[in-house]
């Protein structure tokens, strides 16, 4: 899931060899930013069309077949909408 992979990159220190695909030869320093900024940099990259649906919907143990069903009647919401409903519905 995308926790696990940035908890991984930080417990090894391998941020160097990934790139957060931001875009527009704009780099992001990820060893300096907190594992909430990690994990939205990794959710946006991994995702399709850039919205990060599938990542979130990953994390909280959806499963990838099922979540990419799920992520075109969801994805108009927008992703700060769903993690916030993401928040208000489990103990993070």
């Amino acid at each position: 899931m995308l926790a696990d992979g940035v908890r991984e990159l930080d417990e090894l220190g391998l941020w160097e060899s990934w790139s957060s695909g931001v875009g527009a030869g704009r780099e992001v320093e990820m060893a300096g930013l907190g594992f909430g900024r990690k994990v939205y940099y990794m959710g946006k990259a991994k995702s399709r069309h850039g919205r990060g649906v599938v990542p979130l919907l990953e994390s909280v143990g959806v499963r990838l077949s099922s979540a990419k069903l799920i992520e075109p009647y969801v994805s108009a919401a927008g992703l700060p909408v769903l993690i916030d409903r993401v928040r208000s519905t489990t103990s993070f």
